[in-house]
């Protein structure tokens, strides 16, 4: 279709068009015989959708990742509404602080008195605003990440629904620091990271859920390989250490608790991939702490030093370190 009905259908400036276009947002074909775009029902589609999610306020780059892969709209959903939250409290300290100058001035103040009652009334500076506080520990961000790659598109049984509500209140009640952590991490990633992230992570479950047993191992001896080469190799230890404690620990502790234990009960999906991946992790401890391993479990110890604990989490560092030098490679 030309132009000029895309625009009718969609309610989109012929400008803001070309911008999206610009932008990547949508790829029209271009007709070979005068140069002019045709778009598809598909970029109509996609336009629509961009309308709808700038009417959210979202942002184009948030925008782009959900149109590229539509998994991660839970993720910058909730970063989001994250952020209103931040700007609706942040609002509410300023109507207090000028209702109070409102409420105190004079009919005739003076310069003086004006500056006065606005000195005292507490009016808080955009440093103030606090996007980690402001959700007063929502921890759908870090839930998100954690457990929406396992959860799918289904709607919930009320038993599941039941299983899911649960989860939250442990995590609130025992688990709400590394929470916090995880969704800390989550906030400081920029987009293009969190994509990759998103579509390897994703690729990972898939792979270590669909094992049957000469898959597994297989993967345990790719598992060793890895770490025995992990341990020389400065820029991932580098990294490793850099986001270990607001990423790697907190989030192999948390999947080998007992939400972990929740998650397997809600999801087949979860419920194979932590059968495999335990078992995967606990063969290649086994290795390691062998006389055959023990050259690299000591490597590995001089190398990392605090910055690991393979004792514990079900021996779930190894598979994290397993995913970072994979994203790397």
């Amino acid at each position: 279709m030309k132009l000029s009905d895309i625009c009718r259908k969609t309610g989109i400036s012929k400008r803001t068009i070309h911008y999206y276009i610009h932008e990547g947002l949508i790829t029209p074909a271009i007709k070979e015989s005068n140069g002019y775009y045709d778009f598809s029902e598909e970029d109509e589609k996609k336009l629509l959708l961009v309308r709808m999610l700038r009417d959210a306020d979202i942002s184009l780059a948030d925008i782009s990742s959900i149109l590229s892969n539509p998994t991660t709209i839970n993720f910058y959903l909730s970063r989001h509404i994250t952020k209103l939250y931040a700007d609706i409290r942040h609002s509410q300290k300023i109507l207090t602080s000028l209702n109070y100058v409102l409420a105190n001035a004079s009919i005739h103040p003076t310069f003086d008195d004006v500056l006065e009652l606005v000195s005292n009334s507490d009016i808080p500076s955009e440093h103030d605003k606090s996007v980690a506080d402001a959700a007063d520990h929502d921890y759908s961000l870090a839930a998100k990440y954690l457990w929406g790659g396992f959860l799918g598109n289904e709607v919930f049984t009320d038993y599941q629904e039941f299983l899911w509500e649960k989860l939250h209140r442990i995590a609130a009640e025992r688990y709400s620091d590394d929470y916090d952590l995880v969704s800390n991490y989550l906030r400081s990633l920029d987009n293009a990271y969190i994509d990759t992230v998103f579509a390897r992570t994703l690729d990972r479950y898939s792979y270590i859920a669909g094992l049957d047993d000469e898959g597994r191992k297989e993967c345990a001896l790719d598992m060793r390989t890895r770490l025995a080469s992990f341990a020389t190799d400065a820029e991932l230890i580098s990294l490793w250490k850099r986001d270990y404690r607001q990423c790697f620990e907190p989030i192999t502790r948390i999947h080998a608790s007992e939400l972990g234990a929740i998650v397997a009960e809600i999801s087949p999906f979860f419920a194979s991939y932590r059968s495999n991946i335990n078992e995967i992790c606990e063969s290649v401890y086994e290795w390691l702490i062998s006389v055959d391993g023990q050259g690299s479990l000591d490597l590995l110890n001089a190398t990392l030093g605090d910055y690991m604990n393979f004792e514990e989490y079900n021996h779930g560092q190894f598979e994290a370190i397993t995913s970072l030098s994979i994203s790397y490679a």
